[in-house]
């Protein structure tokens, strides 16, 4: 009888294993397929990703190579920045023209395609162009690596940014075709399941009925595990967190372990309230009370939702997450993405205040403004709610706050309780500028108020600050100044940031004896060097700008012109150095008798002239012999000698002898000559026809 059925059972045995043999020949390949498709598309996303992330390493590296002042640094910097250009463009043409090393196919959608060679992204020319000037910086000679390169500004402008926003879309277009063939490929996977189900049912019914149960439980505990293990390996470089809708934590990955510092016994069937902070899951639960409302059969997304993460030892960071829905054996579950930007924001923020400072020094015109707008710039860029800075005056080795931002009024900074000015000689006071000055290095104490010895802590405690960081403004090791920020938070010490500020600190150290160099030299063209008065150009300019106001407002006014009497006898006789310092006390005590707002100027020689503003004939001659008996008082001895230096003034008014710079000049000239030939030692007005003597 055993014969007998086994006979019987033969042929449909073999019909029976030969449907399932074709049936499993097709679900292998099938599931070859989705493996395979899933491998390509995380290499092609992991590729676009690195170039994402390289890319924003070339901003990093610029940075640190116009800043790096060794030598031997910066040309292994060069070499890293060079190998970072070559990464990024081996990514770039495996992704468009394949690589097998790199398991990428070189075969583009239609849309990626048009993003990375078509308008408005042109993804391809964007890298290209950026790999161009990130290679011309890389190439260019020491002399030409300083923050105003062009090459520099262009990888630090809105483009890199740009750039990474044009690599996010195209991460997102390929996740979201991934995710749809991955959808046909799991339809195809299930149909052929479906098809050998139903064979294998058919053949259970008349072969293995008793085994049929059992099969079908396994079928579904297969699909389960095959479903969660899916979305695990899909998501395997962040941190997965399923969980359900009343918020209990369902599944905790060894990502997410490493975000948030919790073992998945210890989170798993906890809220998920306990891994983010209380105003940020107010915000999530908005976004999933919505998620609620849409069809039960779709699946939502929330891409780069930004919140506050809560580690398990109390630490708050920044993290980004993505949310999607699913249906697992009819309940609603929530799959939860999260990625740790905290690098990423603080990498940001720290090319924000090189950029920002960068900013000033390119558009400041003078050193006041300079530091007011970097005090403004760093508070701002930092976060930190106060700032001052002391400027060092090398010849008395003295702090001087000269600028304030903040809570720190100049109120509070007249108030006894704060210093306007630290001595530093022969020992420097206590305090932050005291030990930046002596360190040459930033200072960072994270709570002032722990330190025993502060010596501002009753006006720390007045304005309730905490946080204290100070670094040095230096040009060619010679101290120029101190930047000294404040906090009402306790900040912890950011070693990068120390880093950043000592390397800005030498630039705007630079830029500060720049513009010392070029108020020297404006001064230069603008005073007589012996005197220190406007010299003749300077003069000539104050008088167009005098008179063009007087012209406007109908003001009045008088032009002197003087001339010392004898003085080429004292340079004869005594010397130059003598005639030298004769003029200098003469200047002196001629420049005592104007006002404020008049100007004197040396015209050159023994020449000199004075605008008197708002002065009529009367007042005028007042001055002028005034100034007739301090030069006979002052120049009739030097060192001892007789020289008879006398001064005579020529006086020409304004409107009644001209409105011309020049011809009212000529007028008090050819007063001043005719008070030389009335005797000298004396002033005359001049009166066109005739010159009154008075």
């Amino acid at each position: 009888m055993k014969n007998v059925f086994t006979s019987k059972m033969t042929l449909k045995y073999s019909i029976a294993l030969g449907i399932i043999a074709i049936l499993s020949i097709a679900s292998y390949f099938t599931l070859n397929k989705v493996i395979s498709s899933q491998e390509t598309s995380a290499a092609v996303i992991n590729a676009t990703n690195k170039q994402r992330f390289l890319s924003q390493n070339v901003a990093i590296y610029s940075l640190c190579i116009v800043n790096t002042q060794n030598i031997t640094q910066r040309e292994a910097l060069r070499q890293e920045f060079l190998q970072t250009i070559d990464a990024i463009e081996q990514a770039h043409k495996g992704l468009v023209y394949g690589d097998q090393s790199m398991n990428l196919p070189g075969k583009l959608s239609p849309q990626v395609h048009t993003m990375y060679f078509d308008q408005p992204l042109n993804l391809d020319a964007q890298i290209h162009h950026y790999l161009a000037e990130a290679r011309a910086l890389a190439n260019e000679p020491l002399t030409e690596l300083n923050p105003s390169n062009t090459h520099l500004l262009f990888i630090l402008s809105d483009f890199t940014s740009d750039l990474v926003d044009s690599l996010n879309l195209v991460i997102n277009q390929l996740q979201k075709e991934s995710e749809e063939k991955n959808k046909k490929l799991q339809v195809l996977e299930l149909s052929v399941l479906g098809t050998t189900l139903l064979t294998l049912l058919i053949i259970a019914f008349y072969l293995f009925r008793p085994m049929a149960k059992k099969i079908k439980q396994e079928s579904l505990k297969l699909l389960r595990s095959e479903a969660h293990t899916r979305l695990i390996i899909d998501n395997a470089m962040e941190g997965i967190i399923t969980f359900s809708q009343e918020d209990t934590i369902h599944s905790f990955n060894p990502a997410a372990v490493k975000i948030f510092g919790y073992q998945p016994h210890e989170i798993i069937d906890k809220p998920v309230s306990a891994l983010i902070t209380k105003t940020s899951y107010r915000k999530l639960s908005d976004y999933i009370k919505k998620t609620v409302k849409t069809d039960d059969n779709s699946t939502s997304h929330l891409i780069a939702f930004e919140v506050e993460g809560k580690c398990k030892d109390g630490t708050i960071f920044p993290v980004e997450l993505s949310l999607s829905k699913f249906h697992q054996e009819g309940n609603l579950v929530y799959l939860m993405t999260v990625r740790d930007i905290t690098e990423q924001k603080n990498v940001k923020q720290r090319l924000k205040i090189q950029y920002e400072v960068t900013k000033v020094l390119a558009a400041s015109k003078t050193v006041e403004e300079t530091t007011k707008k970097i005090l403004h710039s760093l508070c701002d860029t930092l976060g930190w709610d106060a700032g001052l800075f002391w400027q060092l005056d090398n010849k008395t080795n003295v702090l001087f706050c000269k600028e304030s931002w903040g809570e720190l009024s100049e109120t509070i900074i007249s108030d006894t309780l704060f210093p306007k000015h630290i001595t530093l000689s022969p020992v420097p006071e206590e305090g932050i500028p005291g030990t930046v000055y002596s360190s040459k290095k930033p200072t960072w104490i994270p709570d002032i108020l722990s330190e025993p010895d502060c010596r501002y802590n009753v006006i720390i405690k007045k304005c309730g600050f905490h946080a204290v960081f100070a670094f040095p403004v230096i040009c060619s090791e010679e101290m120029m100044g101190i930047f000294e920020l404040y906090s009402h938070k306790i900040q912890q010490t950011d070693e990068k940031i120390l880093n950043v500020m000592n390397t800005l600190g030498n630039h705007i150290g630079q830029f500060f004896m720049r513009k010392h160099s070029e108020e020297q030299l404006e001064h230069l063209a603008t005073h007589d060097t012996l005197t220190n008065l406007y010299n003749r150009r300077r003069f000539e300019e104050e008088l167009e700008i005098w008179l063009a106001n007087s012209r406007r407002y109908g003001a009045y006014g008088a032009l002197l012109f003087i001339d010392l009497d004898n003085f080429k006898y004292v340079n004869d006789t005594f010397g130059h150095k003598t005639g030298d310092e004769l003029l200098v006390h003469i200047s002196s005590v001629l420049k005592k008798r104007l006002r404020e707002s008049d100007v004197l100027g040396r015209l050159g020689g023994d020449e000199f002239a004075a605008i008197l503003s708002h002065m009529d004939k009367n007042q005028a001659i007042s001055v002028a012999k005034q100034m007739v008996e301090t030069v006979h008082h002052h120049g009739m001895f030097t060192n001892g000698h007789n020289t008879d230096v006398t001064a005579s003034i020529g006086i020409a008014l304004y409107p009644d002898h001209s409105t011309i710079a020049d011809f009212l000049i000529s007028c008090a000239d050819q007063a001043m000559y005719h008070a030389k030939e009335k005797g000298r030692n004396g002033y005359c007005i001049f009166s066109g026809k005739i010159n009154h003597n008075t």
